[in-house]
């Protein structure tokens, strides 16, 4: 199976650019773009955020679930800036954290043939991942 998605697998779907580097750059822009066409929500200005907040892995995406209820894509965690960035409310997320053991987490969910089946929250180990993908056939 590929690689786990990150925010910039998104960025290009966005259609914001492939010169883009940033999160908060590639919102901004989808941002400005929205607000444009009449969407008067998304001209409401960016906040930063520096609480941490815990990456999880969705649908095989690295992603947070947003205080606005958003789930937001964050940059792959080898990039030195882990910001994230809703699109729904312009919080900017300065503090991702992502488990020790990432890697670990990445290789057992490849495992898994479908995308949709590519999740994992904190408390799950890759052993327990490895085990739930053998019982379902490699699901």
């Amino acid at each position: 199976m590929a690689r786990l998605l990150t925010s910039f697998d998104m960025y290009k779907k966005l259609g914001v650019g492939r010169s883009v580097v940033t999160a908060r750059e590639a919102i901004r822009r989808w941002r400005v773009r929205h607000a444009a066409e009449g969407n008067e929500e998304y001209a409401e200005p960016m906040t930063t955020n520096d609480t941490p907040i815990q990456a999880i892995v969705n649908h095989g995406r690295w992603m947070i679930l947003c205080e606005c209820r958003n789930g937001v894509n964050v940059p792959p965690r080898n990039t030195p800036n882990h910001e994230a960035v809703c699109p729904a409310c312009g919080t900017i997320w300065t503090q991702v954290v992502f488990p020790p053991e990432a890697a670990e987490i990445e290789s057992a969910l490849a495992e898994r043939k479908f995308r949709h089946t590519q999740s994992w929250m904190p408390g799950e180990t890759p052993d327990q991942l490895r085990q739930e993908t053998a019982s379902k056939g490699g699901r």
